[in-house]
């Protein structure tokens, strides 16, 4: 027998399909003497689907970002998983590109100008993780290093030309239209898989129809985090419909059903987060100020009219819970001078809330107890020095993303920036009254956002002027 042939034949570096089939032929042959057959075609299906992602990993990616709504953890029985079909995705795109990268001796640099603060950051939720009270903080630390391959494998689809980022954003807005989709037929008939319903009925108040309304929730487990999607994706639109999409019926119909997908979801803090990052945006392209602020004046008069008529309703009577409830987080922020300084630790959040609760309370009253706040959460979690590098961090790329805006000269990448910049102020806003954006599947999305707009080069404005 050639023994250098068959060297070469499965030299790794060569890999070719028709060698994988033949390996993966051989290792069912054998497993088929140990293995029920039935277990073995479950095996050989999964096997195939996983091999058909990691050939090419621009698939892998796009499944990422088509599944991060569905972000619901794997069960055995009633045990729950650390892990859910974003961990794996992610896992498998970095496995790909970073054997890709190896193997192929790519030139292509993966450095950007926050590659110190992964660092950083890296350390505080080390430290946090390792000392959390809660028993699986250590998970944290791995969902961090998670966000962090997300981040570099975007930048590497991206500078690699396999994937672009209007490809990217594209798939992120027909997500989000699903999603709108499916909430808005949830709060107008009640089905579709609709679970929450409430006193907050626009018409109602009016004295048409009922106040009762169900929200619409798409395929999360709670009508805010659709309304964070829906939100961020509205925000999104609002610089490419100035500098690049054309106002015509098809961009206005997409651009009405995300905004009344908003509206459905009933959120409160998601109105206020579009209202005030579109003032943002109009802040920024507006060269008279003296014009901005006239039309801020008048824009806020409506809003008050409106918060007049709605003040002794429960769009604003379900506030006042809100001061127990930071009162209550506030107490498991402040126990000692280590939960202070670096918080309870990672996943500890329900843990340490709970030992303050009343006494009286049902389970599902309990789970109200939640911080209700993006900055309550990570004082909790890693303590003051953590969320100030955290609130740090972001403010980082706010100044970047607006030195881009300004320096850049094509209206594709003011559009790009001025979208990342409103993003992350969206995210402090949106904060002030939850935590959506402590969520993975929203960290997820924090993380690719982050690495379009850094893909390009790593000094952020090119390497000619743009």
């Amino acid at each position: 027998m050639n023994i250098s042939f068959l060297k070469t034949y499965f030299d790794l570096n060569k890999l070719n399909l028709s060698s994988l089939i033949l390996i993966i032929a051989v290792a069912l042959g054998a497993l088929m003497l140990i293995i029920p057959i039935h277990y073995l075609l479950i095996m050989t299906v999964m096997l195939t689907a996983i091999l058909f992602l990691v050939i090419n990993p621009k698939y892998c990616f796009y499944l990422l970002v088509f599944t991060l709504p569905f972000a619901a953890p794997f069960f055995i029985g009633s045990q729950e998983l650390p892990i859910n079909q974003t961990d794996l995705l992610i896992v498998f795109t970095s496995v790909i590109i970073f054997y890709k990268y190896i193997t192929e001796r790519s030139q292509i640099s993966l450095k950007t100008p926050i590659d110190k603060w992964f660092v950083i950051l890296f350390v505080i939720y080390l430290v946090t993780g390792l000392t959390s009270s809660a028993h699986n903080g250590y998970q944290g630390i791995f969902k961090y290093i998670e966000l962090v391959l997300l981040f570099y494998s975007t930048v590497y689809l991206i500078r690699s030309k396999i994937i672009s980022i209007s490809d990217i954003i594209k798939s992120l807005i027909y997500v989000a239209l699903f999603e709108a989709s499916l909430g808005i037929l949830q709060s107008l008939t009640g089905g579709f898989g609709a679970s929450w319903i409430d006193n907050r009925g626009y018409l109602g108040y009016l004295g048409i129809g009922s106040t009762a309304v169900w929200h619409g929730q798409g395929t999360f487990t709670h009508f805010n985090m659709l309304a964070g999607l829906l939100c961020i994706t509205v925000v999104f639109l609002i610089p490419l419909r100035h500098f690049l999409l054309k106002s015509n019926i098809k961009n206005n119909i997409l651009f009405f059903i995300l905004l009344f997908g908003v509206i459905t979801t009933y959120s409160r803090n998601s109105l206020i987060t579009i209202f005030l990052t579109s003032i943002l945006f109009l802040f920024i392209i507006d060269k008279n100020k003296f014009y901005f602020f006239l039309k801020f004046v008048l824009s806020t008069i409506p809003l008050f009219l409106i918060y007049m008529f709605l003040k002794d309703t429960s769009y604003f009577s379900t506030l006042n819970p809100r001061d127990h409830i930071w009162a209550v987080n506030m107490m498991a922020f402040s126990q000692s001078i280590k939960t202070i300084l670096i918080g309870n630790g990672l996943r500890a959040v329900d843990q340490e809330i709970f030992r303050f609760l009343p006494s009286n309370l049902s389970l599902v009253d309990a789970s109200y107890f939640q911080a209700h706040s993006f900055y309550i959460y990570n004082l909790i979690e890693v303590g003051v020095i953590g969320t100030f590098t955290i609130i740090a961090f972001y403010i980082v790329n706010l100044i970047n993303f607006l030195k881009g805006f300004n320096s850049s000269n094509k209206k594709y990448y003011k559009a790009m920036y001025l979208m990342a910049f409103l993003f992350i102020s969206g995210i402090f806003i949106q904060g002030i009254f939850d935590l959506v954006f402590n969520r993975f599947n929203f960290q997820v999305l924090i993380y690719l956002i982050l690495g379009i707009v850094y893909a390009k080069n790593h000094k952020l404005y090119g390497e000619s002027r743009q």
